[in-house]
């Protein structure tokens, strides 16, 4: 089994995005000493709770203090940009960490209608193909041999420098709902399911073993490959884990809003949940969407996780404010898994 992260760079009450940077940058670097396999930075615009806005700039930045570890975006919002400044930016960031370079292909628009007219300064949305995935089939080609032959027309003519030989970043098809689970095994890439999402916490097994039995090899994986991302908290003691649990329960209850940074447990514990946080928090649960426990309570749980979906690797966001416990969550996974 291998062990990924997901980091969204969400800041604590009163932290800054310069700290916040720079405290991620160790922990960037103690996964790595644990022997995870990749590291992610999200895409989120207009959120001032995070810190993880230009996330290629974090790959670049956190490339240089790490030897082993593949970085990459989960993901790039690929509707505010053209597939040519895509290729030839991570052709680049191949060129700075060769091996170590993952695109996470996202098509959700990773802010609010004012950033994504912001974005695209003011234009309206003209891709015909509302999956975009058209889109990426020309991100794909510029990737592959730096010259579009089989993209659309506009791209055809165009060179996506630097040459990086035979290395190539390695491209994810992003997921949440499961629809794009067929492009990905067409595709040849790689698939990361976002499970604590929660659009679509029942999905089927049956769906990724379409994925894994549709899958037609690549430049890019030549064997099909699922990662599952979770949000997970792990303690050692009971005691423990009612410390923390609330502060990682209210980064879920307040999923979405800009504003919301991670709280202390202390004032975590004075809030009052609502019979409707307590609803979406046991929905949470029930669906793993949200994983808590002990290191064997989650085993226990992540063991079926892997067994139902045939999960290469497990992928977890851990948005608690406790930077000890944060830590703890990493190691104790690689304790069970590495």
């Amino acid at each position: 089994m291998k062990l990924a992260v997901h980091d969204l760079l969400m800041l604590n009450t009163g932290e800054t995005p310069k700290e916040n940077v720079q405290k991620t940058r160790g922990l960037v670097q103690y996964a790595e000493s644990l022997g995870y396999s990749r590291y992610w930075f999200s895409e989120h615009h207009g959120f001032p709770a995070s810190a993880s806005i230009a996330p290629e700039l974090l790959v670049a930045y956190y490339a240089a203090a790490t030897k082993t570890m593949r970085l990459g975006t989960g993901g790039t919002m690929i509707m505010h940009y053209s597939p040519l400044k895509i290729a030839e930016t991570f052709k680049t960031l191949e060129a700075i960490a060769p091996g170590r370079i993952d695109l996470g292909l996202g098509r959700a628009p990773g802010g609010g209608p004012a950033e994504i007219m912001a974005l695209s300064e003011g234009r309206p949305m003209l891709d015909r193909d509302p999956q975009m995935y058209g889109k990426i089939n020309d991100i794909l080609a510029l990737l592959t041999d730096g010259q579009a032959a089989d993209a659309s027309p506009l791209y055809r003519n165009v060179f996506a420098a630097p040459d990086t030989d035979e290395d190539i970043p390695q491209p994810w098809m992003l997921g949440s709902s499961g629809q794009s689970a067929m492009k990905a095994a067409e595709l040849g890439l790689g698939y990361s399911f976002v499970k604590w999402f929660g659009y679509n916490p029942g999905i089927s097994p049956a769906v990724f073993r379409a994925y894994r039995d549709s899958f037609k090899p690549s430049v890019f994986f030549d064997h099909p490959i699922v990662s599952m991302d979770y949000r997970v908290l792990i303690c050692e003691t009971e005691e423990e884990l009612h410390r923390h649990e609330k502060s990682f329960e209210l980064s879920y209850l307040t999923l979405g809003q800009p504003q919301a940074t991670l709280v202390s447990p202390d004032r975590a514990e004075s809030y009052v949940y609502t019979e409707a946080d307590e609803a979406r928090l046991k929905h949470a649960y029930d669906n793993r969407i949200l994983i808590k426990g002990t290191k064997q309570q989650v085993k226990d749980i992540l063991d079926e996780e892997i067994a139902a979906f045939h999960i290469d690797e497990l992928m977890v966001h851990v948005p608690v404010y406790s930077l000890e416990a944060r830590k703890n969550t990493y190691k104790y996974l690689a304790d069970m898994y590495l």
